[in-house]
């Protein structure tokens, strides 16, 4: 099989004569010093006093609005801080009323829990003399039967029966 090569490329001198400012140069190093620097100048474009003097006059009308805008957040920022202030004291105030409020609730529940235990001790003391009361007036209560009821019988008209029937039978009563 023959091996076919690329055609040889022109020698390097005649390539740098065909360089243009758009090529480059595969080795840097081997070019001229003064190639570098081919119109490497600054390019400012000059202002006229005009329009220097609108951009300043431009620039300290947005300096002032700035100014005038932070001037007036600065007044409501420090508004609300004060409210803020005030709503906290208020808060702290209603957290110590709450706390007062709930300290004197459990008391009376304390309270009212041994009242409740009182009471109940109470009801206890009171049935159980009541039976004693009972057990003990048993043998000296009196009943009466068959008397005939009347219309409009009162408490009085029923002792007046009794001290009658007493002194029939001849005891006091």
């Amino acid at each position: 099989m023959p091996l076919n090569r690329s055609p040889l490329q022109a020698s390097t001198s005649a390539r740098r004569t065909n360089l243009q400012h758009c090529d480059s140069e595969p080795n840097i190093h081997t070019t001229p010093e003064k190639e570098y620097y081919i119109n490497t100048g600054p390019r400012k474009r000059k202002h006229s006093n005009d329009t220097s003097n609108e951009l300043s006059m431009i620039h300290d009308k947005f300096l002032s609005l700035f100014t005038s805008f932070k001037n007036e957040q600065d007044s409501k920022y420090s508004i609300i801080l004060e409210r803020m202030g005030e709503i906290k004291q208020q808060n702290e105030e209603i957290r110590h009323s709450i706390n007062f409020m709930s300290d004197k609730y459990d008391s009376l529940l304390e309270k009212v829990h041994n009242l409740e235990e009182q009471n109940s001790a109470y009801y206890k003391r009171i049935q159980e003399l009541e039976e004693k009361f009972e057990r003990e007036t048993h043998a000296t209560k009196i009943e009466l039967r068959n008397v005939p009821k009347e219309t409009h019988e009162t408490k009085d008209d029923l002792l007046n029966i009794l001290k009658k029937t007493g002194g029939v039978l001849g005891s006091t009563l």
